[in-house]
């Protein structure tokens, strides 16, 4: 699938991107793992984030407050693997199983992501 977008600039442009990308998600791969390459460290944490606000808007819509589609191990335990993390962003996006990976990360804390991935627990 492809859409393209006719914002010119960088930020807006990438930002009208989040929502096609996680209809798309919940559309075709709602169980499997999904990788979303962006070009910045600072759009990496902006479209993990929107996602998951995105995610937050349409379960408390659906009355399911709790629901976490992408996570797929018990909660507890993403909490536990969210308190050994110090990315700030991937503290929280990661306890909803959404991982990031960026040039700011620690080796621990990307080999982490990577794992959760490849294991299709995020």
């Amino acid at each position: 699938m492809f859409e393209g977008f006719a914002e010119k600039s960088y930020i807006p442009r990438m930002k009208t991107m989040n929502k096609p990308a996680y209809r798309a998600i919940m559309s075709y791969s709602r169980n499997e793992p999904v990788i979303i390459y962006v070009s910045s460290k600072r759009q990496v944490k902006q479209t993990a984030t929107d996602i998951l606000a995105l995610c937050g808007t349409e379960q408390q819509q659906l009355g399911n407050i709790f629901g976490r589609p992408f996570l797929h191990i018990d909660h507890v335990e993403a909490e536990i693997i969210a308190e050994e993390l110090e990315d700030e962003s991937l503290k929280h996006t990661i306890q909803y199983g959404i991982g990031m990976l960026h040039t700011g990360l620690q080796e621990k804390e990307r080999k982490l992501v990577e794992k959760l991935f490849q294991s299709g627990k995020i």
